[in-house]
């Protein structure tokens, strides 16, 4: 007996997402309302403390009041403590301008802290409107802060000129004022805007961490721009004070005008690890916006440019804002590059990363990803790194989006393989926190928990948002189990498994008190059917798929585990697929800062079933499948399906499983849905029943087992029926039918005889057949002739002619729409419209009816009294015009005609009889138009296959015409034909139908005809000699006798008229 065991296995999903920046209860500082307090800020530790007094948000306020006196909103600098989130108007503002250099040396006088005594703005300068605040950054903690006023004015005599310069100042870790930066001061200005008199220093600003600040002029050279670099912290005598800068000169290259070079500024290793390379933003550069990577020598002011980094799109503003550092930790600065105007559909702002800037040059330099936001959000104005906010070793970023609804905040992970493109979490803003995100600031630990915060600024509510990071527990799961069930426990209802489920907490900072943990442990199926159910402690009948239970973390304890017990039923079919399960570890209380756990606490593993598949455990399979339909094949290897032949078919599929166990092997057939699936033919093989069930109207499905055991072979026939098909209408007589067979289970298949197609034509046909019933064969005409108003009764017209025609339908097909035409010849032929009548149609007869056809009305011959008037209206249904069966009623005018017009004898045939003898013979036959035919349409519709049905006609042969026009033939010819067709296009005619008949009657003179046979031809020949001699005769006694010599009387006149003209003639000639 086979022995079942379920092996438990271990699949760890890590899910590591940034969720750790708390949104609720976050500390808010608010400003002067209209003062842009927010438009820029920056994180500042005085000094390494877990003291909160060293704490700083630091918040720029270009539009605010200045504690400098004589000044009216030049902008500020304020420094707001890290208190609770109740207070938010704590904020003081740092004593900046007005303070100058003191007097004293710098190693004797000097003492240990200065009073602050504030000047008013000296007559050189104007400070209303500098914009002091626009820019604030701090070197980190113990370091430096710089603030920048970039609309500071300067100028010898304001009277003439004014120069916008720009200046920033540089303060010590504890906030002090410690030096005034002008970099553009001393330098040429008499061309103003040509050369640096509209610097605008301070625009941007980027203080490294060795004490150099980047400072960003867009100003200089016709808003060319360019990018200072130098040293503000260490010894005054010892530092290097060399201001560098970019190339600035009137020609295009390799800045061009209006580039706005010093948008923003930043440093990184790109090239190599020892030396510092330098990055400014020009975002109206060549109008898609640039960057531009310099490199500086000590012995040289003017850096060199490396290359630049082009933008993609028109006005995106490429450039607007940049960022560096090393994401994924190969060694090498990665450089941040956003455009936050960049639009398309529904996208608007971009930040593009560059993970091998050493790889770019001049003519190329494309990103390794994009960051993408929502439309006119202004995705990526701001740019912070965040500094590792989930502890795993790599460095996070922050992107602003101030104008997506109330302003929003996105949060991506760095890891090895760079920034990952998608949000791991959206910090939103609300109503009296419009724009946030517009600035941000991160990488600095200010409530001393052990996790960077993240500072965000919202200048059009006049407010700063300092959103804390908070602990994470980090734990470390096991799951094991592993539990035999023999063949004799499987007969039981159900049968289970165990397994134990333990975390470990690895590492947690601080905020463990109070922490419940919650953990949650449920199968995951796919198929939408559950397989299991927990053993439950409480109410063993009740069956969930899920358990749940709590653990309250204690700081002495760090290990928790649990025991779970797994129901499921013998009757499970799939034992191939593991049963997979999903422990999640969640905080129960969500106390606002309090620690979190790390979504690595989400943990997939599987239980799986011993299969008796080989050592490897993996069922390999080879299942060879053949089918066919149990019809007849054509030469293509088709299959021809004959409609009405066969009420069912068969389809018989073989199998035979070559390889491991398949479990849960299913057969589909996939059929037309004109067919119909009726039932299996057998259900049982041996010992093994089957079952083979719809799923659809078009598929069927028949288990084979569940194992389909090696080397086992098996035959099913399935039946299916037609009588949909042949009720379904289509547009040729033959149709192509396909069957798709084919077999699979859920183990491994290695075999590729898994699937058959089967094609079958479906023909539709009909065996179609005319005969003659009952015909008059012959007929004697003789009598007088006689004129049409002559006639009175049917008798006077003639003898009687029948035709009789027989119609069948054979099948296969049980109805077809038949259509039948007799040609009937009514006239003789001849030039005219009408001709002498032939056959007189005296009625017509159809057994079981018939419907009509194209608004052609079927016969209606009634019988009639002798008079003329219904005998002439029994024709009122003809159309000699048509030549066909009509519902006109004009005949009858047609009918009142001159003799002469019809006078026309069809001329006669000579035959040779089997005695030798020559006679002659007139055939009256439409198709040799020697006569004249009606066609009489007759359509039988759905006409059942076996049904007998007949067309008799009954007419009178016209006496008067074969007697004044034919008595001198042996016989006359009289021929009508009938046809039968199918009037359904879905029906194609059977090869063995008999579509066309031909009836004919032979006419005979009778030999008591007496008719003059006329005088004989030496007669008439002798009769013409005597008249013309006796003529001759005549004429010779006349002239004898004088009769043709006439006497004159004599006429003076004509004498004189003689004489004259003699005499004439006399003179003449003389």
């Amino acid at each position: 007996m086979m022995t079942s065991r379920i092996l438990l296995f271990i699949f760890l999903i890590a899910r590591v997402n940034c969720f750790n920046l708390e949104n609720r209860e976050p500390i808010v500082k608010r400003g002067v309302n209209n003062t842009y307090f927010g438009f820029s800020v920056a994180l500042h530790k005085s000094e390494i403390s877990l003291d909160l007094k060293h704490s700083w948000l630091l918040v720029g306020a270009p539009l605010g009041k200045n504690l400098q006196p004589s000044t009216n909103f030049s902008g500020a600098l304020f420094k707001c403590p890290v208190t609770d989130f109740k207070s938010q108007t704590d904020c003081i503002q740092v004593p900046t301008d007005g303070n100058r250099p003191n007097d004293y040396d710098y190693e004797d006088d000097a003492p240990e802290k200065a009073p602050i005594k504030l000047r008013p703005p000296g007559n050189d300068e104007i400070k209303d409107g500098q914009w002091l605040g626009v820019n604030v950054r701090s070197q980190g903690v113990g370091g430096k802060v710089m603030v920048c006023a970039h609309r500071y004015i300067w100028s010898e005599n304001l009277n003439s000129n004014q120069y916008g310069l720009g200046l920033c100042y540089s303060l010590n870790n504890n906030l002090e004022w410690e030096e005034q930066w002008e970099p553009c001061k001393g330098r040429p200005m008499l061309q103003e805007h040509q050369q640096f008199g509209y610097c605008q220093a301070g625009t941007s600003l980027a203080l490294l961490k060795d004490g150099t600040a980047l400072i960003g002029s867009p100003g200089p050279f016709t808003w060319r721009g360019t990018l200072f670099v130098t040293e503000i912290a260490g010894e005054f005598l010892h530092r290097n004070k060399n201001v560098y800068l970019g190339p600035l000169n009137d020609r295009p290259e390799p800045i061009n005008k209006y580039s706005y070079l010093g948008m923003s500024v930043t440093a990184g290793r790109f090239f190599d690890n020892h030396n510092i390379s330098y990055a400014a933003g020009a975002p109206r550069a060549n109008d898609h916006g640039q960057v531009y990577i310099f490199n500086k020598q000590l012995t040289e002011l003017e850096m060199v440019v490396e290359f630049a980094i082009d933008g993609k799109q028109f006005a995106s503003n490429f450039g607007y804002e940049i960022l560096a550092a090393d994401y994924n930790n190969d060694g090498y600065d990665d450089l941040l590059i956003s455009a936050p105007f960049y639009f398309q559909d529904f996208i608007g702002g971009g930040v593009y990363i560059y993970y091998n800037v050493r790889k770019c040059n001049w003519t190329s330099c494309e990103s390794d990803a994009v960051l993408r936001g929502k439309s006119e959000s202004q995705f990526g104005i701001s740019l912070a790194n965040l500094g590792d906010i989930n502890q795993d070793g790599y460095i996070d970023l922050a992107v602003g989006a101030p104008y997506e609804e109330y302003g929003m905040i996105y949060i991506y992970l760095g890891g090895k393989e760079g920034i990952s493109t998608t949000p791991s979490q959206k910090l939103h803003g609300w109503e009296n926190a419009f724009t946030l995100g517009y600035s941000l600031s991160g990488g600095m630990d200010m409530d001393n928990n052990g996790y960077p915060d993240l500072l965000a600024g919202a200048y059009g509510s006049d407010a700063v948002v300092l959103f804390r990071a908070r602990p994470i527990i980090d734990i470390k799961t096991e799951t094991n189990g592993n539990t035999k069930v023999s063949c004799s426990k499987m007969i039981r209802p159900n049968f289970s498994f165990s397994f134990r489920a333990c975390f470990t907490i690895t590492s947690v900072k601080s905020g463990i008190d109070q922490v419940i943990v919650r953990c949650h442990v449920k199968e995951m199926f796919e198929r939408g059917i559950s397989r299991v159910w927990f053993k439950n402690d409480e109410d063993p009948n009740i069956k969930r798929n899920y358990q749940t239970r709590y653990f309250t973390l204690e700081h002495a304890k760090t290990e928790y585990c649990q025991q779970e017990t797994v129901y499921f039923p013998n009757t499970t079919r799939d034992i191939l697929t593991p049963i997979k399960f999903r422990l999640n570890y969640t905080i129960s209380n969500n106390i606002p800062h309090s620690a979190i756990l790390n979504q690595t606490s989400i943990k997939d593993f599987e239980a799986t079933f011993q299969k008796n598949c080989g050592d490897d455990d993996i069922c390999q399979s080879k299942i060879i499948m053949n089918a066919s339909l149990l019809l007849n094949e054509t030469v293509d290897q088709k299959y021809i399906l004959n409609l009405g032949d066969l009420e069912e078919f068969h389809v018989e599929v073989n199998v035979t499983n070559e390889g491991d166990p398949a479990y849960e092997a299913k057969v589909f057939i996939f059929h037309p849905p004109a067919v119909r699936y009726i039932d299996i033919v057998n259900k049982s093989v041996g010992f093994r029943s089957f079952k083979c069930s719809k799923r659809n109207d078009t598929v069927v499905s028949c288990d084979l087992g569940n194992p389909l055991r090696a080397n086992r072979s098996l035959v099913l026939q399935l039946r299916f029926e037609t009588s949909a098909v042949q009720n379904q209408s289509r547009t040729s007589s033959e149709e192509e039918f396909q069957f798709i067979v084919f077999v699979n289970s859920t183990s491994e298949e290695l075999s590729n005889q898994t699937k058959s197609v089967l094609n079958a034509l479906i023909s539709r046909k009909a065996e179609v057949k005319i005969s003659s019933s009952y015909l008059t064969k012959t007929v004697v005409y003789s009598g007088e002739v006689k004129g049409e108003k002559a006639m009175k009764t049917f008798d006077d017209v003639g003898s009687v002619v029948w035709h009789s025609y027989q119609i069948q339908q054979l099948g296969p097909m049980p109805y077809a729409d038949l259509r039948v035409t007799v040609s009937w010849p009514w006239q003789v032929a001849n030039d005219k419209p009408n001709g002498k009548w032939l056959l007189y149609l005296e009625e017509v007869n159809i057994t079981d009816g018939c419907s009509t056809y194209e608004n052609r009305s079927e016969i209606k011959v009634t019988a009639f009294e002798s008079t003329e008037d219904h005998l002439m209206n029994s024709f009122s249904s003809f159309d000699t015009h048509e030549n066909e069966v009509t519902d006109g009623s004009s005949f009858i005018s047609r009918l009142i005609r001159k003799r002469r017009e019809s006078d026309y004898v069809v001329p006669t045939t000579i035959v040779t009889g089997k005695d030798n003898k020559q006679r002659k013979v007139v055939t009256m036959d439409c198709k040799e138009n020697t006569a004249k035919c009606i066609k009489i349409h007759c359509v039988f519709p759905k006409y059942p296959k076996g049904r007998l049905s007949t067309i008799s006609i009954k007419s009178r042969l016209w006496n008067s015409t074969f007697v004044e026009d034919y008595s001198q033939v042996d016989w006359v010819r009289i021929l009508s034909y009938g046809s039968v067709g199918i009037e359904d296009p879905d029906i194609q005619q059977h090869e063995r139908s008999i579509p066309v008949m031909l009836i004919e009657t032979n006419a005979y003179p009778d030999l008591s005809i007496q008719l003059d046979s006329g005088v004989p031809l030496w007669i008439i020949i002798l009769a013409v000699v005597a008249g013309l001699v006796l003529l001759i005769l005549l004429i010779f006694v006349l002239w004898v006798l004088g009769f043709f010599k006439r006497n004159r009387i004599k006429d003076p006149t004509l004498s004189g008229n003689l004489t004259k003209q003699s005499e004439q003639e006399t003179l003449l000639n003389k």
